[in-house]
């Protein structure tokens, strides 16, 4: 399995039978164990293909915002930033915390010491994957929380009538809606967000247009 790897599950994804590998990390905390640790995330993420999440504490922060003082080693956080860049993984946001680790002392030592790396694959399978921290408990880590779900099509589609284009309210409803903001860390979820709230916003703009045309 490997030196650095609680655990491991393989899990199917029932509508289309892609099956996903999760891993649970426990990086070293040895200076000198960092360069084995690496190299087997980028041998696993080779195995693995573009199906894998790899979660959990890492021991090894990934930016210099990670800590609320002075990094310790700039070095290691560059080595890591290059390992997942070159894997091509990607660092879930943690929504709701900024640090995951604490000394416990009267002035705490803060770092992000875990997270969430998903692939390219995992990221298209489940764009609406987020990570949370629950509240921290005696521990010196804080537990996080992956959330990944699959939407299956609806029987109730959308279907754009060509007709509504010759209405001028159409064109304003739209750019409204379209105009109206929404918030989410990643650019791709945020395009989402838009394209939900005009298409709901057509939905009620045309069942009012049609209860016109009735009465």
């Amino acid at each position: 399995m490997g030196w650095f790897i609680l655990t491991q599950l393989a899990t199917q994804r029932k509508v289309d039978g892609k099956v996903f590998l999760i891993s649970n990390i426990y990086g070293p905390t040895s200076v000198d164990l960092k360069a084995d640790f690496f190299h087997e995330l980028q041998t696993i993420c080779d195995r693995a293909g573009d199906r894998w999440t790899a979660l959990g504490d890492f021991n090894v922060m990934l930016s210099v915002q990670d800590k609320n003082g002075a990094p310790t080693n700039v070095s290691e956080i560059l080595q890591f930033r290059e390992v997942i860049n070159e894997i091509g993984l990607i660092d879930l946001p943690l929504l709701n915390r900024t640090y995951t680790w604490s000394n416990g002392r009267r002035n705490p030592t803060l770092e992000r010491l875990d997270r969430a790396l998903i692939s390219q694959g995992c990221h298209y399978s489940f764009p609406t994957s987020t990570l949370r921290a629950l509240p921290r408990p005696r521990s010196d880590h804080t537990p996080l929380v992956l959330s990944s779900y699959t939407f299956l099509p609806s029987s109730n589609l959308f279907r754009f009538e060509s007709f509504w284009l010759r209405y001028p309210s159409f064109k304003e409803v739209v750019a409204s809606s379209w105009n109206r903001s929404v918030f989410d860390p990643e650019p791709s979820k945020c395009f989402k967000l838009k394209i939900n709230q005009v298409t709901e916003t057509i939905k009620s703009w045309s069942a009012g247009l049609y209860s016109t045309i009735k009465a």
